[in-house]
């Protein structure tokens, strides 16, 4: 067996390099593929396609007593080609880290929603020949009367999630 290796090390150098490139290369689109995130700031607007089941994008913006930013947030059933097939429910979901006294309003088109414990459920049907396209904006505010040196080098971490399920 040693003699067989040592006569062969050089195919077997080669064939064990090619065999760490190609997983390599299968672990690192998989990876990037599964875990995608990006920075968002007042400019930018959130598309989320339900056809993923569940996205969480980190929000990092910069905010001061008495300021707001808000973020447009669009839920759709396609992306490109690809659309759903099914009806879907999904939930709109905003987790707070921080320990800044933020306060959270979220709005659908125009109209103030419930967005109790910081959630919120939507549905999408299927069958519509146009796309359907759902959109929120997400308002994030620190009160005035909340200025308070206590709060000053804490830091904003937001993440908004999408979780999304077939319901038919």
């Amino acid at each position: 067996m040693i003699d067989l290796m040592k006569r062969n090390r050089y195919k077997l150098a080669i064939v064990l390099s090619v065999s760490i490139v190609f997983f390599s290369l299968v672990v690192s689109l998989t990876y990037s593929k599964f875990h995608a995130s990006f920075e968002t700031d007042t400019a930018t607007r959130t598309a989320f396609f339900l056809g993923d089941r569940f996205e969480s994008i980190p929000i990092n913006a910069e905010i001061a007593p008495g300021e707001s930013r808000e973020i447009a947030i669009e839920v759709s059933d396609r992306d490109g080609a690809k659309r759903i097939e099914t009806s879907m429910r999904y939930i709109i979901e905003l987790e707070s880290y921080g320990s800044l006294p933020l306060t959270y309003e979220l709005y659908k088109d125009q109209d103030k929603l419930n967005f109790t414990n910081n959630r919120v459920e939507g549905t999408m049907q299927v069958g519509a020949q146009q796309p359907q396209i759902h959109n929120y904006h997400l308002k994030i505010i620190w009160p005035e009367n909340e200025k308070n040196a206590v709060h000053e080098n804490n830091l904003i971490a937001i993440r908004l999630n999408l979780r999304a399920e077939q319901i038919d």
